[in-house]
């Protein structure tokens, strides 16, 4: 997978109308060089600085399966360590050797000031129905484990 690269950096920090634009607030400016993410935002603002007309760093939503599973270089480098176990990358949604789905959901919790997300995984127990296997928690942002029935 590539992330389109158009343009260089400028060999300089952000101004002080550059760091008003970006973070609307009175935030100190780093003296260092100014970053991708300051440098992409300055170049889509409605009057960008010269030394960034046309600079642009992108990010593409692609299907995860064929970005890394059916990549070429990945089937290469599969190839070269001659593994023989098939690898079906979309039944990973199954649990291991049944038609069970393996629930996966994200949400949210607030923490103090701060959001945080959580994630939880929900599988049955393939040979006893009645048990189920969760990682994390939508409530709280852990990944305990635990069997329960």
């Amino acid at each position: 997978m590539t992330v389109p690269n158009i343009g260089s950096l400028p060999d300089r920090a952000i101004t002080l109308e550059e760091r008003d634009y970006i973070s609307r607030d009175n935030r100190p400016i780093d003296s260092k060089l100014m970053t991708d993410q300051e440098a992409n935002c300055l170049a889509h603002s409605p009057n960008p600085p010269a030394d960034l007309i046309g600079f642009s760093r992108d990010t593409i939503y692609v299907n995860v399966l064929d970005a890394i599973f059916y990549d070429e270089k990945y089937q290469l480098n599969r190839d070269k360590l001659e593994a023989s176990i098939a690898f079906h990358p979309d039944s990973l949604k199954f649990v291991p050797h049944t038609s069970n789905l393996v629930i996966l959901d994200t949400a949210s919790v607030q923490k103090g000031e701060i959001r945080v997300p959580t994630i939880m995984f929900r599988m049955t127990h393939p040979m006893d129905s009645s048990r189920v296997y969760q990682i994390g928690d939508l409530k709280d942002n852990h990944l305990r484990e635990s069997w329960s029935k």
